[in-house]
């Protein structure tokens, strides 16, 4: 594993990170830096993503492994799209709500509001798509690697299968209003384990 592909996967670590932060904020921050560290959190994921696939290929490449990197920066470029649609969606409305000079102007937005949210949820579910078909391409890839093997390979199967057949079984509500779960913490947590023993068994080899 070379440094430059360690510093890759270590910005994707801390895009992790930020998402379990943003998704649970356990410490209250001010608006805009919350949205400056939801904005970044897409590129880097990607990034580490990238350079985790670069890493991986160095051991063996194959056309699972290349989907897998394929799959994960298109999901990341729909996420980083979600993200920014759902927010200026909502802050202008939320302006304009604010400033109306009475209360049917304020419905009116506020029923505009309910008509256009459900872009950002549609671009949700195609991340959800994207990420979960790279994460079962990358847990595929782990099954048949040292190191990983079947235990961590099989989990983030079932994972990502669960996380993508709620997610469209909730269609058009995200699972967590549709009375569901969200599993997406879930997978994160999956990644970052996965991302520890990556960087413990570079050095493991770099010491051999």
């Amino acid at each position: 594993m070379t440094r430059e592909s360690k510093a890759w996967v270590a910005l994707g670590a801390l895009g992790l990170l930020s998402y379990l932060f943003v998704a649970f904020e356990p410490i209250a921050l001010p608006e805009q830096l919350l949205l400056s560290i939801a904005f970044l959190m897409g590129p880097l994921i990607m990034i580490g993503l990238v350079g985790f696939y670069r890493s991986l290929r160095e051991q063996g490449d194959s056309l699972t492994l290349q989907l897998a990197g394929v799959f994960a920066v298109v999901a990341f470029s729909f996420f980083c799209l979600m993200l920014v649609v759902q927010q200026s969606v909502r802050l202008f409305l939320r302006d304009y709500i604010a400033e109306a000079p009475d209360e049917a102007t304020r419905e009116t937005l506020r029923l505009i509001l309910r008509g256009v949210d459900p872009v950002q949820l549609g671009i949700d579910v195609t991340f959800d798509i994207f990420v979960c078909l790279s994460m079962i391409c990358f847990a595929l890839v782990f099954s048949r690697r040292p190191g990983f093997g079947v235990a961590i390979g099989a989990s983030g199967v079932v994972i990502a299968l669960s996380l993508l057949l709620l997610n469209l079984a909730s269609f058009p509500r995200p699972p967590a209003e549709a009375g569901s779960i969200d599993l997406g913490p879930l997978a994160a947590l999956w990644w970052l384990v996965v991302i520890v023993l990556f960087v413990w068994q570079a050095r493991r080899r770099s010491r051999a």
